[in-house]
C-alpha cells in the first residue's frame, strides 16, 4: 500500500518547478500519483491535454472519480520556486483531495 507521503516525495520536484500538473488517486487504501504536462490557458484557466495523458486521466478517473489534477502555481500547493517539505506537499495533496478541488475529471 502506497502512502500519500511516498507520492508526494516522488513528484516533489514536478511541484516545485510549478510547470508540470500532478494527478493523484487512490486504489482501495493505496494513493497513487502521476505527472503530466498539458498546456494550461491562463485566459480561461483551461488545460488542453495530449490523447496519451486524456487517455491516462480517463483511466484514472474511471477508478477514482474523485481523482484530482494539480498544479503548484495554480492550485497553490507552497511550493513554487523553493524547497518544501514533503511532509507540507502531503498536506496540500491531502487537503485538495478531501476538499474534492481540481477534480480531474473537468480536465476531460
Amino acid at each position: 500500500m502506497a502512502r500519500l507521503r511516498v507520492i508526494a516525495e516522488q513528484l516533489k520536484g514536478v511541484a516545485e518547478d510549478g510547470i508540470g500538473w500532478i494527478v493523484i488517486w487512490k486504489e482501495g487504501k493505496s494513493w497513487n500519483g502521476r505527472e503530466v504536462w498539458p498546456e494550461y490557458r491562463e485566459d480561461s484557466h483551461s488545460l488542453i491535454l495530449d490523447k496519451e495523458d486524456r487517455e491516462l486521466i480517463r483511466e484514472i478517473v474511471e477508478e477514482d472519480p474523485q481523482a484530482i489534477l494539480v498544479n503548484s502555481w495554480v492550485h497553490n500547493l507552497g511550493v513554487v520556486d523553493y524547497k518544501v517539505s514533503t511532509m507540507k506537499l502531503e498536506q496540500n495533496l491531502r487537503w485538495h483531495y478531501r476538499e474534492g478541488t481540481a477534480m480531474a475529471k473537468d480536465a476531460l
